[in-house]
């Protein structure tokens, strides 16, 4: 399992981190005019880093279940218009990983979306999962603030909120991370439990805060959703404050 390794600037004091998924391009309801404004909100401050873990395109393909004759444009036109949205802020684009629609045309045609896309912005590719490694600011001892995060697209979460929760934390079983980051739930929350970690060589026990956080999607309410009497969510992203002198994220939820 690779890390991506990322060095942002040393006069870093906070590090604004917003994850991006589920915006579903090419869906009716998907709220194209709501993220051309969040992509210009980004590039009014240099602290400002995304990380795109999946469902950037509706991508409806004959086989899938929803019917792609609903969709505004085809999967091919989708694909260039998420290149051209994105474009302006390639530099802020930290790492991307592949969503369930994204992998409908990998399954049936050996074609991923997500990957053609990053290669055209020449940003990191992870297809499931993955592990960044980013190092900015400075502590107040002179070394470089580091965290790990571990992000993936996500998996079916139900109709509650907590469940959803409940699957990331599940991924603290699958690699040690200070920041774990899903979508595909089409909601948002954190949870920032703690553990107990032995430190052997100077005889202490140190308490970890690890922050778990469920990004939410760019749909307005209907469809499915509404068919399936689902309570509409917050759309948008929301960042992930990352600090330097002192190891702190925090979810603004």
């Amino acid at each position: 399992m690779d890390i991506i390794t990322k060095e942002l600037p040393d006069h870093f004091e906070r590090l604004e981190l917003f994850p991006v998924n589920d915006i579903h391009l090419g869906d009716a309801l998907s709220q194209e005019k709501k993220f051309h404004n969040f992509i210009n909100m980004i590039q009014q401050e240099e602290n400002r880093y995304l990380v795109l873990i999946g469902d950037l395109i509706n991508n409806n393909l004959k086989t899938s279940v929803g019917s792609c004759y609903d969709d505004t444009m085809p999967p091919s036109q989708q694909k260039k218009e998420m290149r051209k949205m994105l474009e302006p802020v390639k530099d802020r684009i930290l790492c991307m990983v592949s969503g369930n629609h994204e992998m409908r045309t990998k399954k049936e045609a050996d074609q991923d979306v997500t990957e053609d896309i990053a290669e055209w912005l020449r940003v990191p590719y992870s297809e499931d999962k993955a592990i960044l490694k980013l190092s900015f600011g400075k502590k107040p001892n002179g070394k470089r603030q580091v965290y790990i995060i571990y992000m993936v697209h996500g998996w079916t979460g139900g109709r509650k909120t907590g469940r959803a929760l409940d699957n990331i934390e599940d991924l603290a079983k699958v690699v040690l991370a200070d920041v774990y980051i899903a979508g595909h739930a089409h909601k948002r929350a954190a949870e920032k439990p703690t553990f107990f970690l032995p430190d052997l060589y100077n005889n202490k026990v140190r308490q970890i805060e690890q922050l778990f956080a469920l990004s939410a999607g760019w749909l307005d309410y209907g469809g499915y959703a509404a068919r399936g009497g689902m309570r509409p969510q917050v759309t948008g992203s929301s960042p992930i404050y990352l600090e330097s002198r002192i190891k702190q994220a925090v979810a603004l939820v």
